[in-house]
């Protein structure tokens, strides 16, 4: 999956998404707290299903510090294994530059998860409900250095039997498009990924039921997209709900 030129419309992420929940018969977390709360709340709650989310933005500035690193970290690999700009995008590098590379950007997606983390859990223990799942919306409309499948990979190695209020996450692009396999027409992604045994949960349909309803949300918001398909996942990660854009 590579990324492609930036659409024309440009939304307010953190908005956009408190409009949805709500249509969505879910709570907008801070018009019940305000800003008086003494704690790290999470940002949105779904009482009859038991599921608290999170939003977050991968945004270019967390990354920005080691830019140069990275930078010089790809002009090594390129030179050293004569790869072309289309395996930079797709991400065809060897397994030792991923070492290299995830040592470089994982503090900065880390301190995202890790106050993600945070929030759900202390949100779970405010409401008393101990046994509500924890879901975090990571937008990616700024980190776009490579592919979503490889953004995907790296939050998923620093899930890895950490962050255990995180029972899952949804990867999502809302300002940016990406282009799949066999297609040349703009899509947006919507990838849910989830911890060990949460797939024999009711939580995955809760999920793929909302990628549903934020595909035709998204629709009213910046019009119709020409085809909406839903592919079975990368690797067992769960279901992957593409929306088809024409430009």
């Amino acid at each position: 999956m590579e990324w492609i030129n930036k659409p024309e419309h440009d939304l307010d992420i953190e908005d956009t998404w408190q409009k949805f929940v709500k249509l969505q018969d879910g709570k907008v977390l801070s018009d019940d707290f305000g800003t008086s709360v003494d704690f790290a709340n999470a940002d949105f709650w779904f009482e009859k299903d038991r599921v608290i989310i999170e939003l977050k933005e991968i945004q270019t500035e967390f990354l920005d510090k080691n830019k140069e690193k990275i930078q010089d970290l790809i002009n090594k690999y390129v030179k050293k294994d004569n790869l072309s700009l289309k395996d930079i995008f797709a991400g065809n590098f060897p397994d030792s530059f991923w070492s290299d590379y995830v040592r470089l950007v994982r503090p900065a997606i880390s301190r995202i998860l890790r106050k993600a983390n945070k929030q759900i859990k202390e949100t779970r223990k405010y409401l008393e409900y101990p046994e509500a799942r924890g879901i975090v919306v990571l937008v990616n409309d700024g980190f776009t250095s490579f592919s979503a499948q490889t953004v995907l990979g790296l939050v998923c190695n620093i899930l890895v039997n950490i962050y255990s209020s995180i029972d899952g996450f949804v990867l999502l692009t809302v300002n940016s498009y990406v282009a799949i396999e066999n297609s040349n027409i703009p899509c947006q992604v919507w990838i849910p990924s989830y911890s060990p045994g949460i797939e024999y949960t009711s939580l995955p349909d809760f999920v793929n039921e909302l990628g549903r309803e934020w595909r035709k949300f998204i629709d009213t918001l910046i019009g119709p997209s020409d085809l909406s398909e839903e592919r079975d996942s990368l690797s067992g990660m769960g279901s992957m709900p593409y929306i088809n854009r024409l430009e």
